[in-house]
């Protein structure tokens, strides 16, 4: 009988944490698409071809610096970074250019036309050849 009732307290917990992240996920999600940036200055006849994002595996710094500054809470400064990096990246490619927007409070974008792109170079450091990011 015990029993029976801490399961049925662990399946009501685990049930109330499924709903509230869910609900979070809803509301982040629907904000974070109203307020993309690629998607409002689309320009006429355009459409995204392809939208990309920023990966978490190249915060790694970040997460590292973290993870030895927590004692000092300074480590809670580089996971907000690392964090505020990948949420506020948007990058895109419709059927007339290359989109990169990079910030939250200071904004900084990117916007180059296909017809006028000439070269592309990439680079990629000795982690991002590893982990394929």
């Amino acid at each position: 009988m015990i029993h029976e009732i801490c399961l049925l307290q662990i399946s009501k917990y685990r049930f109330l944490t499924f709903i509230y992240t869910r609900i979070i996920i809803r509301f982040f999600k629907r904000r974070i698409e109203i307020a993309s940036y690629v998607e409002s200055n689309l320009g006429r006849d355009e459409r995204i071809v392809y939208k990309a994002q920023v990966s978490w595996l190249s915060q790694f710094w970040y997460y590292i610096w973290g993870i030895l500054l927590i004692a000092f809470f300074i480590g809670i400064i580089f996971f907000i970074i690392a964090v505020l990096n990948v949420m506020t990246t948007e990058l895109a490619l419709t059927n007339k250019k290359v989109i990169a927007k990079f910030g939250f409070i200071r904004r900084s974008t990117i916007e180059l036309n296909l017809d006028k792109v000439e070269s592309i170079s990439v680079e990629q450091g000795f982690i991002g050849r590893m982990f394929n990011f």
